[in-house]
């Protein structure tokens, strides 16, 4: 049985192309962990904040106290040396103790988010960023049972589980369940023998489980 449509798989592709091409020099560096540019490179950390929609704080100098942070004594590098996402989780939990107060205008309403898609770059073979519309798509894919049936040999959309997974790990558990499964598989057979392996094939999976949980669904 096939998991995602010939049109999803070209144009999930083509998204990560996309998003690969313009974040090369992170997904592709080759030299010490604490060298990536997004670690070295406060205006390509702003930019990635702005294009990936997390810290959406009304100063440049609130971002900049985040970065120093997540930087300062290897906190995000420490976090992705654990491929379960169990220290996403913790480091999520410190970064929010750190900066969110009651009073505080600009809330930090999603941490993990930002660090999941902070370790897609640094370590692109093992992480996925914590997406709302993959995770439902996620969700879908690995609990089918929980949703309604999608018809036969149609694509699968509309998932109605709006926030599911308390925490990056689950999430983290359930796409490598997708990865060694039917889904993962059908996915490398289409990319054929890409010299990027499962770091682009990681990509193209999230593409799809955003799609699966309507990302772009009123555009098709």
């Amino acid at each position: 049985m096939c998991e995602f449509s010939t049109k999803d798989l070209n144009r999930a592709r083509w998204l990560a192309e996309v998003n690969w091409s313009d974040w090369r020099r992170d997904f592709e560096h080759s030299g010490k962990p604490d060298e990536i540019p997004i670690l070295n490179d406060q205006a390509r950390f702003h930019r990635f904040c702005q294009e990936y929609s997390v810290l959406r704080y009304k100063t440049l100098e609130r971002k900049k106290e985040v970065w120093v942070f997540l930087c300062k004594k290897n906190r995000i590098l420490n976090a992705v040396t654990d491929t379960s996402g169990l220290r996403i989780d913790h480091l999520a939990k410190e970064i929010s103790k750190e900066f969110s107060s009651p009073d505080d205008e600009d809330k930090f309403e999603e941490p993990r988010s930002l660090l999941s898609k902070l370790a897609s770059f640094i370590r692109p073979a093992e992480f996925i960023a914590y997406d709302r519309y993959a995770r439902r798509g996620a969700h879908y894919v690995a609990n089918r049972s929980a949703y309604p049936v999608a018809p036969a040999g149609g694509p699968l959309r509309y998932p109605l589980k709006n926030f599911p997974y308390n925490n990056y790990s689950d999430y983290r558990r359930d796409v490598r369940k997708i990865q060694k499964g039917s889904a993962g598989n059908q996915i490398r057979n289409f990319i054929g023998n890409d010299p990027r392996g499962e770091a682009f094939t990681l990509r193209v999976i999230d593409c799809c489980l955003m799609m699966v949980g309507n990302r772009w669904v009123h555009a098709d």
